[in-house]
């Protein structure tokens, strides 16, 4: 089994290391994308020359492909330039619909509607702009700065299509989640699309203020052009509310005088067209429309509209008939063409449809999601079943072997006890029988000890010294007195001579027959009369036995003597 273990182990541990080794560091298209994004935020010209030092040929995967193109077309936004690559942004947005994250699917969805937007293509645009919308909230911190740009410029396809309505919705649905003290030029840009919009719609307060704001960021921003732009506006609604038209022609030109080194900003022609039309001066109104439609290239419809309805009305003050009917039919045909566009699909209508399909497909995911958690509740409480019945077999079999140890276990202790009786017993009469041993022992030994001590205090007599002889004879026939007295003296002592013997086999009989009498507790003057040797040998001989067992004695404190 551990074998196993230590083969799995090491199997796991290769395949581990060889993932590890295996993964690809990022290309250098990939270090060059990802230094020009740290660079978009406060130097987009320098992300510009990042990215321009990757050659086209060095970009081998639609990964690499579609993260450049994303980050270049950031660039070029962030840095004021016109945006290119339509093709490559549908390549990137369908790429990143399936392998991007959700700031991936925005962005590469803003900049594809950004680049229909300007393709004319308000219905793709918009459709791209709601999918970005969705997936900006997706993200755990929608990014102000992108919600806002969305809300812009699906204002400017409302107004193209002159739903100046909704439009106006848009621009303030952006001015609302943006702080009110915050000075920025999209703040800036929001207001004053707001103002133009409450200007379409009659509303002249509300544009009035609108531009106010915008006309004070500006000013903050250093942004002349922007500031004239706004100054102006404010000139032009004073005038749909009936303010005299030379008087506006007065603030206009101190305006230009000022800012603009009585330059006329193209925007303000169109504006100067109806002011001269309402002095009555046709000449100069026509010429200001004609000027601004030979220097726009590239009118909207709904300016070309405008434009068109401005020159029918200086026309027929002049009673040009035939050219006032000719600019009301290029009028009406710009406006039938809007008109029947939005019949067919209107912009509103796609957000609309967009809402409807992905509230479809959320009810299907909310369905399919119902549906896979009643699989995995069954599967859990059919998991739960199965554990537990497979729990209780377990702690069912384990209380079987616990009863059947615990019968085993009865049976031993019943056959431990009698065994313990048994020994109980037998220890009992072997205590019994060397307690007797003991009591004649110590008997013989007081004997002894009695008989040693009086001969050795009288002397020497004949019949005394034969009972002596008698008692304390090492070579008698019935037994063998030093023997006994060592197996006494071991059990008294822990098998103290036992101990000695083992450890000093060199000490001679003579000194074992000592240290047992040393240890049995006999005087010096008793262990000279039955070793038949003087005191003062004893003592020598005491001392020198003590000095050559001290290392044993070290050991085992008790077998001090």
């Amino acid at each position: 089994m551990d074998s196993f273990r230590n083969l799995l182990f090491t199997g796991l541990l290769s395949c581990l290391l060889a993932v590890a080794c295996s993964g690809d560091r990022p290309s250098g298209v990939m270090l060059a994308v990802q230094k020009a994004d740290s660079l978009l935020s406060y130097n987009p010209d320098s992300a510009l020359a990042v990215l321009n030092t990757v050659k086209m040929s060095d970009i081998s995967t639609t990964a690499e492909k579609s993260r450049f193109f994303l980050c270049n077309i950031m660039a070029l936004d962030r840095s004021g330039l016109p945006l290119i690559g339509e093709s490559e942004m549908k390549e990137a947005a369908g790429y990143f619909s399936s392998n991007g994250t959700a700031r991936e699917k925005m962005l590469s969805r803003y900049y594809l509607g950004r680049l229909l937007e300007k393709g004319d293509d308000y219905y793709g645009a918009m459709e791209q702009y709601v999918l970005a919308g969705y997936w900006n909230g997706r993200l755990r911190y929608p990014g102000v700065y992108y919600s806002a740009q969305i809300y812009l410029h699906k204002g400017r396809l409302y107004h193209e299509r002159m739903n100046f309505t909704r439009a106006l919705s848009m621009y303030e649905k952006g001015v609302s989640i943006i702080k009110r003290d915050t000075c920025n030029s999209l703040y800036m840009r929001l207001l004053g699309s707001a103002g133009k919009e409450c200007g379409m719609l009659g509303a002249n307060i509300k544009a009035v203020s609108y531009y106010s704001r915008a006309a004070v960021i500006s000013r903050k921003l250093a942004d002349t052009v922007s500031y004239v732009s706004y100054l102006t506006s404010i000139e032009g609604v004073k005038f749909s509310i009936g303010a005299s038209s030379d008087g506006i022609l007065h603030n206009l030109s101190y305006i230009y005088k000022t800012y603009t080194h009585d330059t006329v900003p193209l925007d303000n022609y169109i504006m100067l067209a109806c002011l001269y039309m309402d002095r009555g001066d046709g000449k100069k109104a026509a010429g200001y429309a004609k000027k601004y439609m030979t220097a726009s290239s590239d009118l909207k419809p709904v300016e070309k509209a405008g434009i068109y309805s401005l020159l029918c009305s200086v026309a027929q003050s002049d009673r040009d008939y035939e050219k006032a009917l000719e600019y009301n039919r290029k009028y009406a045909e710009i406006m039938d063409d809007i008109n029947s566009s939005d019949k067919v699909r209107s912009i509103r209508d796609i957000e609309q449809e967009y809402r409807n399909r992905r509230l479809v497909m959320e009810n299907k995911a909310v369905k399919i999601r119902n549906r896979l958690m009643l699989i995995i509740f069954l599967l859990v409480i059919t998991a739960v079943i199965f554990i537990s019945f497979m729990i209780f077999s377990y702690i069912r079999n384990r209380i079987r072997e616990k009863n059947k140890k615990i019968e085993e276990y009865l049976v031993m202790a019943e056959e431990a006890s009698k065994y313990r009786n048994a020994l109980l017993d037998d220890l009992d009469e072997h205590k019994e029988n060397e307690k007797k041993l003991k009591g004649l022992l110590e008997n013989r030994f007081a004997e002894v000890r009695e008989l040693a001590g009086t001969y050795y205090q009288y002397g020497s007599s004949k019949k005394l010294q034969k009972k002596v002889d008698e008692l304390i004879s090492l070579r008698s026939p019935e037994t063998d007195m030093f023997r006994t007295m060592e197996e006494v003296v071991d059990a008294k002592n822990n098998g103290a001579i036992s101990k000695i013997r083992k450890s000093y086999p060199s000490i001679c009989e003579d000194n074992i027959k000592l240290l047992n009498l040393i240890y049995a507790g006999f005087s010096p003057q008793e262990m000279s009369v039955i070793l038949n040797d003087t005191p003062q040998n004893i003592y020598v001989r005491k001392s020198r036995l003590k000095r050559k067992i001290s290392d044993l004695i070290k050991e085992d404190e008790s077998m001090d003597f």
